[in-house]
């Protein structure tokens, strides 16, 4: 593309649809864009490890409940 000229660029996410005539404002939507994708990754993967950790805790209780069960039959 040559100064002067122009080209339309769509950016369909999801039912929003985006467009940008130039490239600084594309380049403003793409980075808005992966920031929101960005933070929603990180909230995911902080929600997950919460309920790793959960179920971490969890399962060890079971470890130990089953330990003393068989140190209580002698075995």
């Amino acid at each position: 593309m040559t100064t002067g000229e122009s080209c339309d660029i769509e950016i369909k996410k999801g039912s929003h649809i985006l467009k940008a005539s130039d490239g600084p404002l594309y380049l403003s939507i793409l980075i808005s864009v992966i920031t929101i994708d960005s933070r929603s990754a990180v909230s995911y993967i902080s929600k997950t490890v919460s309920k790793l950790y959960v179920y971490t805790i969890t399962f060890n209780e079971f470890v130990c409940l089953k330990i003393n069960t068989l140190t209580e039959r002698g075995e």
